[in-house]
């Protein structure tokens, strides 16, 4: 008998991890196959190759009810007997602190002896969470967060010494909104890397967040170094505006603040900001937000507008009348809008009030027909008939179809 030796090593055991390899190597005898039973002799071995006693070995027959066990002597040495051998069996391998390995192999009639190094089960468990660990990185490229998940709290099970394990796992948890479980990860980490809180920044924001941790300064401008802040403050925007429909200005006001924190860039941030502050009519406490807010982007029609408003409403007229240009050439409806403003004013006999909106509107743009015509109206009701009369008269030049122009030309002839 013997066995065939296709290759230094036997096939990987069904256990065994990628980083260990079992040695089954064959040494058969020269003497030709008379029996028809096969007699196998196994050294049994640790890596290192020293003999190992007590080891179970069962040999078994997948479709069969082969069941043959024996155990190592204290010199590693285990005898089996298979009668009648035909085809491949299956070897497992079992001890105290040992990992339980199972390998298979083709046995013919005759004698054979061969040998096998065994692994002991913290080695196993160690290879076997690398294995885990690096297969949950390729699931996360791949996009496949729950499977890496599950791999990577295997991993950290099978070796708790694995470090990056915990921290993986620690951020998945706190991007699920997991804060208990992001937490417990990450405090194991930290504790085994105190100085890795910047490779741990994404799940540290989070927890530190949550738990009103005096180190979410730190962890935010690692954030901002790493360059992922921004998405960082979409994100908590986003909140604040859900707890803005959830009409909790207080709490939506803090998220706006911690997202301006975080990418002071974020415009939208300066312009929810503002409208809290606007539509409980608190202007002073808005204009920051609006002055911000444009000068991120000068363009913002909505922000010029607000921040005008909020100027009138302070009585800060002549801030207003400086971003009253500002406005009109952006907004085309700019001198509209503070034109209806002034005819409220001006039907409520706030004639000061009213001249100061029409001069803002004229003063963006002059040939504007319906605030020139206000503008007459209001000389005219001031007494101020020469300059009614100027006004009237260009309104008419500007618009002599409008349908005020024959009002115009009937106060006109009345002055």
């Amino acid at each position: 008998m013997k066995l065939k030796n296709t290759s230094p090593t036997l096939r990987r055991s069904k256990l065994v991890g990628a980083a260990l390899v079992l040695a089954f190597v064959a040494l058969w005898s020269a003497t030709p196959a008379l029996a028809q039973n096969g007699d196998v002799e196994i050294e049994v071995t640790d890596v290192n190759g020293k003999k190992l006693p007590d080891v179970q070995v069962t040999v078994t027959k997948e479709g069969t009810d082969v069941n043959i066990k024996a155990v190592s002597n204290k010199r590693g040495k285990v005898k089996l007997t298979i009668p009648n051998p035909q085809g491949e069996y299956n070897f497992t391998f079992e001890g105290d602190g040992l990992a339980t390995n199972t390998v298979s192999y083709p046995i013919e009639p005759g004698k054979a002896t061969t040998s096998i190094k065994l692994v002991d089960q913290a080695t196993k468990d160690k290879a076997d969470a690398v294995d885990s660990f690096n297969q949950a990185v390729g699931l996360i490229q791949g996009g496949k967060e729950e499977e890496a998940l599950a791999l990577f709290e295997k991993a950290r099970s099978l070796d708790s010494s694995l470090a990056d394990a915990h921290r993986l796992v620690a951020i998945i948890q706190a991007g699920r909104g997991n804060i208990d479980e992001a937490e417990a990860a990450l405090n194991i980490f930290l504790e085994m890397n105190p100085a890795g809180m910047m490779q741990a920044a994404p799940a540290a924001y989070d927890v530190f967040r949550a738990r009103g941790d005096a180190r979410l300064d730190e962890v935010r401008g690692m954030l901002q170094q790493i360059g992922i802040a921004p998405d960082y403050a979409i994100k908590v925007f986003n909140e604040g505006v859900a707890a803005t429909k959830a009409e909790d200005k207080a709490k939506a006001m803090a998220l706006f603040q911690e997202a301006a924190a975080l990418n002071p860039k974020l415009k939208n941030t300066y312009q929810s900001m503002a409208a809290l502050e606007f539509n409980d009519e608190k202007y002073e406490a808005a204009i920051p937000h609006l002055k911000q807010l444009v000068e991120i982007d000068p363009q913002h029609a909505e922000g010029h507008k607000l921040l005008f408003f909020s100027y009138m409403n302070t009585g800060n007229e002549a801030e207003a009348a400086k971003i009253a240009p500002a406005w009109g050439a952006i907004a085309p409806n700019a001198a509209d809008e503070i034109l209806e403003q002034a005819k409220t004013k001006f039907k409520a006999d706030d004639t000061a009030g009213a001249k100061t909106l029409l001069d803002m509107i004229l003063g963006m743009s002059p040939d504007h027909p319906d605030g020139t015509l206000t503008m007459g109206m209001l000389y005219a009701r001031t007494g101020k008939t020469a300059e009614a009369k100027a006004t009237l008269g260009r309104f008419l030049e500007l618009a002599p179809d409008h349908p005020e122009a024959e009002a115009a030309r009937q106060m006109i002839a009345g002055l």
